[in-house]
């Protein structure tokens, strides 16, 4: 029951601060960067061979057998692109939440990733609650409105494009240029 609380924190304080901290909203990428690379790990073997404590797969066969089960009303033959869709839409999400890469896209996309995660759970009638994929989702969903932009490449992209910007009185100049007829 505790992994739920370790989203419900953070995104708490969230919403206790209205978004209005950069640094806060800028940190609660990580706890779902954490996860969605974490859940990769895990599949490609990284954490230990399937049986290992703390290890949920261990390969990505197990992991090929989980999204079946999870998926049960979907044709059996997509289940190998879904379980591959799935390893790089948390790979992709995860990476680019902890750098910063087009953090609005990332935080809806995540969002979206994790509801129809936490959807076919529901409908495979596993308990999506002991992990708190909902939450997640909300809390991806919160990530989307705010300005979580700080120690970010999307931050730094835009302090050089300021960089390389011209002064003001030289757009003014370029802008007497213009000849009128």
């Amino acid at each position: 029951m505790s992994y739920p609380l370790t989203y419900a924190a953070p995104f708490l304080l969230l919403a206790l601060t209205g978004g209005r901290i950069r640094g806060i909203a800028s940190l609660l990428r990580l706890p779902l960067a954490v996860a969605f690379l974490d859940a990769v790990a895990d599949r490609l073997g990284l954490l230990g061979p399937h049986g290992t404590p703390g290890v949920a797969w261990g390969d990505f066969a197990h992991f090929i057998s989980y999204t079946a089960r999870l998926n049960a009303f979907m044709p059996a033959a997509t289940i190998p692109a879904l379980a591959v869709l799935a390893t790089i839409g948390e790979t992709t999400f995860g990476i680019a939440l902890i750098f910063g890469i087009y953090l609005p896209v990332a935080a809806i996309g995540s969002a979206a990733l994790l509801f129809l995660f936490a959807t076919a759970m529901t409908i495979a009638g596993f308990s999506q609650f002991s992990y708190g994929v909902y939450l997640m989702a909300a809390g991806a969903l919160a990530l989307s409105t705010v300005d979580a932009s700080l120690l970010s490449m999307d931050s730094f992209l835009q302090s050089r494009r300021n960089n390389f910007e011209p002064d003001s009185h030289h757009r003014a100049d370029r802008d007497t240029d213009t000849v009128h007829l």
